[in-house]
C-alpha cells in the first residue's frame, strides 16, 4: 500500500526550518530617563536599523532638548533670584522667548553657555533643575543642531532625550539562524501599566537604573528619589511577579560616570539608608552597596548579572548608516 502525501523532508532539512525560527525576546525595562532607549538607540544604529524617518524625529529632538534644557536652566535661576550679567539679558530673552532652534536662538545658547555663571549653575544646580544630564552636549552643539536639513550623526543619537510612549520594538539578526528582537517601554508612571502586555516569552530583562540620578527626584513627582523608585518598580515588578521565573535578569547600573563624580560631594548616605558617610562616597564600595540592594529583594530561585554602565558613549562612525 503506497501513501500519498507531502513527500518527506530530510532532515537536515528540517533542522535548518527549525533554526531559522529561532528568536532571542529582550524586554527592556527602567523608569523614564534611565537610559533604556538610549541604549535601544545605539543597538539599532549598531544593526542598521534606523530609518531616515527616525533620524528626521531624532534631530527634531536634539533641537527641543536644546532650547527646553536651556529654558529651564533660567527659569530655575529666576526662582531661586540668581541674577545673570546684564550682557546676557539678551541672550536670556532670546531663549525664553523661543518656540524652535532657529540660528538665532542657537546663537543666544552659545553665548549663554560660554558664560561661567550659567556653567556653574548647572554643574551646581543642574541635578535640582530636572534637566537631561547631557545638557552640556545640546548647548555644545545647538549651533550645528540648528542648520537647515540637520541630520544627527551617529554620536549624536544617544543623547537624544525623547520621552517613550507606549510600545516600540526593534528586529535585527544576530546571525543567519536567530533574531532578536528588543521591546521598549515608556518608563513613566503613566506609561508602566503597559508593561504586562509584553511579559510573555521574555528570554531576558533588560533593567536599567540610573544610579547617576540616585541624588534627583522623578518628574512626575518630586517627592520620590528616583534611585528608591527604581529599587521598589524592580521588586514589584519583576521579583514579586511569576512572568520571569525563566527569563534571565540582567542590570545596567547606568549613568556611572555621572554617579563617580557627583557623591564626591554628594554622598549616596543623604538620599538611601544602610550605607556609611565614609562607604557612600568611594564608587566602588558605594555601587557594590546599590548592586547588593538589587540583588538582596531577587527570589533566590532566581539570578542577576549586573553590569555598570554609561550607556551615552559611542564608537560607532560619524556618520549614521541608515535603512532604507
Amino acid at each position: 500500500c503506497t501513501q500519498v502525501g507531502r513527500p518527506s523532508e530530510p532532515h537536515s532539512v528540517r533542522v535548518a526550518m527549525k533554526v531559522e525560527t529561532a528568536t532571542i525576546k529582550l524586554l527592556s525595562l527602567g523608569l523614564g530617563d534611565s537610559g533604556k532607549s538610549t541604549f535601544n538607540r545605539q543597538i539599532a544604529l549598531l544593526n542598521s536599523a534606523l530609518d531616515v524617518p527616525s533620524l528626521h524625529n531624532y534631530g527634531e529632538a536634539l533641537k527641543e532638548n536644546a532650547v527646553s534644557s536651556m529654558q529651564c536652566l533660567l527659569k530655575y535661576a529666576a526662582e531661586k533670584g540668581i541674577s545673570l550679567p546684564k550682557e546676557l539679558r539678551g541672550a536670556q530673552r532670546e531663549v525664553l522667548d523661543a518656540a524652535s532652534l532657529t540660528l538665532a536662538v542657537a546663537e543666544a545658547i552659545s553665548e549663554l553657555w560660554a558664560n561661567c555663571v550659567i556653567k556653574d549653575l548647572y554643574s551646581k544646580k543642574g541635578h535640582k533643575t530636572g534637566i537631561s544630564s547631557a545638557a552640556h552636549y545640546y548647548f555644545e552643539n545647538a549651533i550645528r543642531f540648528s542648520e537647515e536639513n540637520f541630520l544627527p550623526l551617529a554620536a549624536d543619537i544617544p543623547y537624544v532625550k525623547l520621552r517613550t510612549t507606549g510600545i516600540y520594538t526593534i528586529s535585527f539578526k544576530l546571525s543567519n539562524s536567530t533574531m532578536v528582537t528588543i521591546t521598549d517601554v515608556g518608563g513613566q508612571r503613566c506609561e508602566r501599566r503597559k508593561w504586562i502586555h509584553c511579559f510573555d516569552n521574555v528570554t531576558a530583562v533588560l533593567y536599567f537604573c540610573a544610579i547617576g540620578e540616585y541624588n534627583m527626584t522623578l518628574e512626575e513627582d518630586d517627592t520620590v528619589n528616583r534611585l528608591q523608585e527604581s529599587l521598589r518598580v524592580f521588586k514589584e515588578v519583576i521579583c514579586d511577579t511569576p512572568y520571569f521565573m525563566n527569563s534571565a535578569i540582567v542590570l545596567f547600573l547606568n549613568k556611572s560616570d555621572l554617579f563617580r563624580k557627583r557623591i564626591k560631594t554628594h554622598p549616596l548616605s543623604r538620599y538611601i539608608k544602610g550605607i556609611s558617610l565614609e562607604d557612600s562616597q568611594n564608587f566602588e564600595t558605594a555601587v557594590h552597596f546599590i548592586r547588593k540592594c538589587f540583588r538582596d529583594v531577587l527570589p533566590l530561585t532566581m539570578k542577576l548579572r549586573a553590569y555598570v554602565t554609561i550607556v551615552i558613549k559611542t564608537h560607532s562612525p560619524q556618520s549614521c548608516h541608515l535603512r532604507r
